[in-house]
């Protein structure tokens, strides 16, 4: 399925620069892992 066709109302933007899609699933992979973290253990005290 092409992206165009997946009806959404909301878009996810990482920066206003342009980026290799690597560079890209690199960063979200990391910010999730990121949440995961932060949500499951005891953050810096």
């Amino acid at each position: 399925m092409e992206p165009e066709c997946i009806p959404s109302d909301q878009t996810l933007a990482l920066s206003p620069m342009g980026m290799d899609i690597g560079l890209k699933v690199t960063i979200i992979i990391e910010q999730i892992y990121r949440a995961y973290c932060i949500n499951n253990h005891p953050y810096h005290k």
